[in-house]
């Protein structure tokens, strides 16, 4: 099977929110740094409710209600910087690569990707995992970098679907070989 691909500005968001949503490491992160707070500060103000502080218990409430809110927004607030960090590093003179029109081929033992006349060769054993979205089909090489195939590459999302589970299919079958 043969793409002509240009991905855009959404492409690399979409693989990038896809990374945040599916990634355990980074949904743990997300957890930790939305509660960590809200537990800390209740802490607190069960401590200083307990030790008999002078100090106003609706100042404690106020601090939690704050808290609490944090701990509602964060998932936003976190998914808007990694989409400013994002857009900040596409904009990048080296990043423009990446926005180049680019032939991916796929055939029975490899896939190879051309950009700007430079074409390179991969084995399917050296890809990590095929997975799909509704927005595109991400073949990961590692943990951090995936090749981006749109959803518009495709005639429809049976022929995506499909796609997907052939590349998987190969990608195991290479793994089974080189053992």
């Amino acid at each position: 099977m043969k793409f002509k691909i240009k991905l855009n500005k959404d492409d690399m968001l979409k693989l990038n929110q896809y990374y945040i949503a599916n990634d355990e490491k980074i949904k743990k992160k997300i957890n930790i740094q939305r509660f960590s707070p809200m537990i800390i500060v209740i802490s607190l103000a069960i401590y200083a409710i307990s030790s008999k502080s002078t100090t106003p218990i609706w100042n404690y409430a106020v601090i939690i209600g704050f808290v609490m809110l944090w701990a509602v927004f964060y998932g936003k607030i976190f998914k808007w910087q990694v989409k400013k960090q994002v857009e900040k590093s596409m904009a990048k003179p080296e990043s423009q690569i990446i926005f180049q029109e680019r032939i991916m081929e796929f055939n029975e033992d490899n896939f190879t990707e051309e950009v700007q006349g430079d074409k390179k060769t991969y084995g399917y054993e050296e890809i990590a995992k095929a997975k799909t979205s509704e927005d595109a089909v991400y073949l990961f090489m590692d943990s951090q970098s995936a090749y981006v195939i749109p959803k518009r590459a495709f005639q429809n999302k049976i022929e995506m679907k499909s796609f997907t589970e052939d590349i998987n299919q190969k990608i195991e079958q290479a793994k089974t070989k080189s053992i």
